[in-house]
């Protein structure tokens, strides 16, 4: 297999405080390289350590001087330095980042454009944190690793040092010099992918010869218990919890792997059996993410409280915040209630957009659709989901229940997309694609978190098919399916994204173009402050 690595080490971003053990990750990460018998000219390695910077320009030429490579088949792209998770997007600070903005590399997006490299397999390793914006960092949208193309690629794989929110560690090992720092996450790695575990090796032959095989999906599913025995034996598990993420999309292909060794070069192996070595693997403590969201998924799953009677074509209801004002695009709208909105969507266009000024001091921008009900839920000062019901046929009336199987299914996956797990896992894109036909007249916004997940899945072009009959007969489409479709063009509603993560997709998705607007606030779908409504009345009007 043809396969090229980029290994970028950033001791020091502007603003932060230097890493410690960015070069023992680089040197961990560049011996496996070479022993894997990648060409040297097929390793590049960017770093800081010693001397100089990293910059954006360098990275990026590094990646698409690979990516062009029409025979290469798999590229691994490695980071070790700081990070940051904003609205669920994933960034890596560089030398000059984040007081540079354009020297900070944007995960997310880079993740959505290496579906059209052409390169088979795509591998992203982060260790770095991935703790909320601070300061320069807020508002973050960085540059893409690659070039939007045309080809297709049929895997990418995403590695995290840790989970959405938290931070990736460094440790003093104490038999050694406190001067001698350990990246955790990327010693682990190394070590498993050089052999080190047993249970991540898979038997495998080619021309009579015996190697060992390491896939994306055991590494992924075995790195968290690695990692936590590691903690252990480093006395460091009072201070520290760390659970890796990966997000594979390879699954169980036999063709898909990530190291390849010699059956008889077991590296690291003690000789103890299989299953003595299974036995000393720590559980990870659990991600208390995980049980916030099962919770907000009950929440959600519970139907909001009944409007009563709606004497318009659109309404739009809030539950856990109060409306103050409401701003609309020209369409006819009143305030019925402190949570509720009557809108006389036309019938030709089948949606409006409204501004709503809550009592919070927050601002929203929500589309009111043709026959539906929408609902926004708040939380802990958060747009956490946005939903859709119909109205009953006749001289409009009332918000009919939607069925309770999907309503589970569809907390879930909004709960889910708030606390930045992927849970599209176990799904395939048809089967996602199937969900909206089954459900989508009914709630359209149902297309938005399925467009993200279809992407993720490498299946923009299944995209187009998130569309009601609405949408075709008025010619429009919600802001975030147009966005993730594979051609930008249709008219859309609103006027920007939707849900937060779609900000870090802007520019190239977009044909260059981005809506100029304020800084959106830290929250699962788009919110902005009451600062900002000036702004927001004049794009209303534009």
């Amino acid at each position: 297999m043809d396969r090229a690595v980029v290994l970028i080490g950033v001791r020091q971003a502007a603003g932060f405080p230097a890493l410690q053990a960015v070069d023992r990750g680089l040197h961990d990460m560049e011996s496996w390289a070479r022993s894997q018998q990648i060409p040297l000219d097929r390793i590049a390695v960017l770093t800081d350590v010693g001397g100089g910077t990293v910059d954006a320009a360098a990275v990026r030429k590094a990646v698409q001087t690979f990516a062009s490579s029409l025979s290469l088949e798999q590229l691994i792209v490695y980071f070790c330095g700081h990070g940051v998770n904003n609205n669920r997007n994933e960034y890596w600070l560089l030398s000059e980042g984040p007081a540079e903005p354009n020297e900070v590399i944007n995960v997310s997006l880079s993740a959505v454009d290496a579906w059209t490299t052409g390169v088979r397999h795509v591998v992203f390793i982060s260790d770095a944190c991935r703790t909320a914006p601070q300061g320069e960092t807020i508002g973050l949208n960085g540059q893409t690793l690659f070039r939007t193309g045309s080809s297709e690629t049929e895997w990418v794989d995403l590695f995290y040092a840790c989970m959405p929110g938290e931070a990736a560690y460094e440790i003093a090992d104490r038999r050694e010099s406190s001067r001698l720092y350990r990246a955790l996450y990327t010693e682990v790695l190394a070590r498993a992918l050089g052999g080190g575990y047993a249970q991540v090796l898979e038997p495998d032959q080619q021309n009579s010869r015996a190697f060992h095989l390491i896939r994306p999906y055991p590494l992924k599913e075995h790195l968290p218990g690695y990692v936590s025995r590691r903690i252990v034996e480093l006395g460091a598990h009072m201070a520290v919890n760390q659970r890796p993420e990966g997000r594979v999309t390879s699954g169980g292909s036999k063709d898909a792997w990530l190291s390849r060794l010699p059956a008889t070069d077991r590296i690291g192996l003690s000789p103890m059996s299989d299953e003595a070595e299974a036995g000393r693997e720590v559980t990870p403590p659990e991600d208390p993410a995980f049980d916030a969201a099962r919770l907000a998924a009950e929440r959600l799953a519970v139907p909001p409280p009944d409007p009563g009677k709606i004497k318009t074509p659109s309404a739009v209801q809030v539950d856990g915040a109060s409306i103050q004002a409401i701003y609309t695009d020209g369409t006819e709208a009143e305030q019925v209630a402190t949570n509720a909105v009557q809108v006389h969507v036309k019938e030709d266009r089948r949606a409006a957009t409204l501004l709503l000024h809550l009592t919070s001091g927050r601002c929203v921008v929500i589309p009111a659709l043709w026959g539906r009900m929408g609902t926004m839920v708040f939380e802990e000062d958060q747009l956490v989901d946005v939903s859709c019901a119909p109205l009953s046929e006749g001289t409009w009336g009332r918000r009919e229940e939607l069925d309770e199987q999907y309503m589970e299914r569809r907390a879930q996956i909004a709960a889910a997309s708030r606390f930045g797990f992927a849970w599209w896992e176990g799904d395939s894109p048809e089967r996602l694609v199937r969900l909206f036909d089954e459900h989508g007249e009914a709630d359209p916004s149902l297309a938005i978190y399925l467009a993200y997940g279809l992407a993720d899945l490498g299946r923009r072009d299944l995209v187009g098919h998130l569309l009601t009959r609405d949408n075709h007969v008025a010619g429009n489409a919600l802001y975030d399916v147009m966005l993730l479709a594979k051609e930008w063009g249709r008219p859309v509603v609103p006027f920007m994204p939707l849900l937060s993560r779609g900000w870090a997709l802007l520019g190239p998705l977009t044909g260059g173009e981005a809506p100029d607007v304020p800084t959106p606030q830290a929250s699962h779908w788009t919110l902005f402050s009451d600062a900002d409504l000036p702004r927001l009345q004049d794009l209303l009007k534009q």
